[in-house]
């Protein structure tokens, strides 16, 4: 499961990047972490130092905190959208990582190393370089990079936090964007649990062992039973019922009561 970063470790690769002597991507390397989160630290630290100008964190701390109090009044708690299958995904297509590829290569890294890392092959990044994709793709693909950091660092945001984290960061974006992209790179919150299609749950074991092996057939009356139970939910509560009936004769019985 992906760490979170404390403050402290923060202000430590903030401390090396302002030093100057190294580039952030020397920066990333040496800190195990992604050349974006270094920026985005750097970036923020810099807001909260009067540097440049932005919301500083105690201020995004604030409005974060206002959103999510605004869902909580509207009912709508942080859940994920639906699961389609599938595994956590990090890793980008191919049209979507050629802009980081152009970025490191303008930071001294070689476009056969990052190509290589990436499973790219040269000749189509160098293409893509000829007629590179639309400012939107752009744009996602720069939006990607940062969702993936920011749940990198807080595994358990769905894509609504995730949103925040992006607006705190600078970005101007909406939560459908964000839903798409996290949806694209499989990000859910990692406390939802994956079990049954649309339901978020996993089927318990049985309630008692079968001590018929599924074999329902019967040589004499009143020998094998079969029951069920379930569950209705009511405007006066919820009611069980329950049935029973002999392979053998037919015959059954129901019962029900409310819980």
């Amino acid at each position: 499961m992906p760490k979170k970063f404390p403050p402290e470790f923060k202000r430590d690769v903030v401390r090396v990047a302002r030093r100057g002597d190294l580039t952030h991507a020397e920066v990333a390397a040496d800190f195990d972490i992604s050349i974006e989160s270094v920026r985005r630290w750097v970036r923020q630290a810099d807001i909260d130092d009067g540097v440049v100008d932005g919301k500083t964190t105690s201020e995004q701390n604030e409005l974060v905190q206002l959103r999510r109090e605004k869902r909580g009044r509207a009912g709508d708690g942080e859940r994920d959208p639906a699961p389609r299958g599938g595994a956590l995904r990090r890793r980008l297509a191919p049209k979507m990582s050629y802009p980081l590829v152009r970025d490191l290569a303008a930071e001294g890294i070689p476009v056969r190393l990052t190509c290589g890392v990436l499973g790219h092959s040269r000749q189509a990044y160098y293409a893509w370089l000829a007629d590179p994709i639309s400012d939107r793709e752009l744009q996602d693909a720069y939006l990607t990079n940062a969702l993936i950091d920011a749940h990198g660092d807080d595994p358990e945001f769905g894509y609504r936090f995730l949103a925040d984290e992006l607006e705190r960061a600078g970005h101007d974006v909406g939560e459908r964007r964000v839903w798409r992209l996290c949806s694209q790179q499989k990000l859910w919150s990692t406390t939802v649990r994956k079990g049954r299609r649309g339901t978020g749950k996993s089927p318990g074991p049985a309630v008692h062992d079968d001590h018929v092996q599924r074999n329902f057939t019967a040589t004499e009356p009143d020998r094998v039973w079969v029951t069920d139970i379930t569950e209705h939910p009511t405007d006066e509560g919820k009611v069980y019922c329950c049935a029973r009936t002999c392979s053998t004769t037919g015959s059954s019985a129901t019962r029900s009561t409310s819980g």
